[in-house]
């Protein structure tokens, strides 16, 4: 069975037999801790089965949630959530990506034992009435208080997303792009951690020499070079929102020490992480006043 289909029958069977039964909301009002999730997208993560332990930023404080089948987390682009795994869960997760979305069924069957069952990408992002579903529950999250029709809206995002999974084909081109985009995804995700090209080449079940040509036919650069540009745009967020120095940065963004942050951050951009934080800095705290 693909992963596409495993990922479709998950959806179908949680969609005829469950209902949505709460939404819990992430915010970015504080720096994440390190190994924390924290991309540029939304992100939904559907509790399936088990106890899905989880830790989210809620009113300048860190809260912790041990969410029950049927409750369904919603974490804002820009904002955080950290998986603690300690408990046996099965979870999927839908990334709503710029130009994609990404789809991964996780499995949590002991403490700290946590793989991916399946994983799939829809080569396209959410379009029409998906994103007026999406600016809805988003409109929800940034309001005072309780909105239990946040569940429904929840459930017609899932429903939504499902439709839009492509059926197997079997187009190789097709197939090469959807690796590479769930390869992507999977970078954006997890670029805080020690990621090497051998790794990510294991994960996805492919040879690195097969992931270099993917990312050279697909994305026009390099494995490293695509890795450090998601790292470079990470740090600039945390240099423009939070007062973190940079050995801090380095931590949650996957780089060895802020002195070789410093160095790779200049060659990039053409600015040093302190010029670059003088710079942006004043203009990200006055949107917030203005979102405010």
């Amino acid at each position: 069975m693909s992963d596409a289909l495993q990922i479709q029958q998950q959806i179908n069977a949680f969609l005829n037999s469950r209902r949505v039964t709460r939404v819990w909301f992430a915010e970015n009002n504080n720096a994440p801790p390190v190994n924390a999730c924290q991309v540029n997208f939304p992100r939904l993560s559907l509790v399936l089965s088990g106890t899905y332990d989880v830790q989210i930023s809620d009113h300048d404080k860190v809260r912790s949630i041990e969410a029950s089948p049927g409750e369904a987390i919603y974490i804002p682009a820009h904002c955080w959530d950290l998986p603690t795994w300690k408990q046996q869960s099965q979870t999927l997760t839908f990334m709503f990506a710029h130009r994609q979305i990404g789809l991964s069924l996780n499995q949590c069957s002991d403490a700290d034992s946590v793989s991916s069952l399946a994983r799939t990408s829809i080569p396209e992002a959410l379009c029409n009435e998906g994103v007026l579903i999406q600016k809805a529950i988003e409109a929800i999250a940034a309001s005072p208080g309780d909105n239990p029709s946040v569940n429904y809206l929840a459930e017609a995002l899932i429903q939504h997303t499902s439709h839009l999974i492509p059926k197997e084909t079997g187009n190789i081109i097709n197939r090469t792009q959807s690796r590479w985009e769930a390869i992507c995804l999977y970078l954006q995700k997890n670029f805080g951690q020690e990621i090497t090209r051998d790794k990510v080449a294991e994960e996805f079940a492919i040879t690195p020499n097969h992931l270099s040509r993917l990312f050279r036919q697909e994305g026009r650069m390099g494995f490293n070079d695509y890795l450090t540009f998601v790292r470079i745009d990470r740090a600039k967020l945390l240099l423009s929102r939070y007062q973190l120095n940079l050995d801090e940065i380095a931590t949650r963004t996957g780089f060895k020490g802020g002195d070789y942050l410093g160095r790779v951050f200049r060659k990039h951009t053409g600015l040093t992480p302190g010029e670059y934080r003088a710079k942006y800095a004043r203009k990200e705290l006055e949107a917030d006043s203005r979102r405010v």
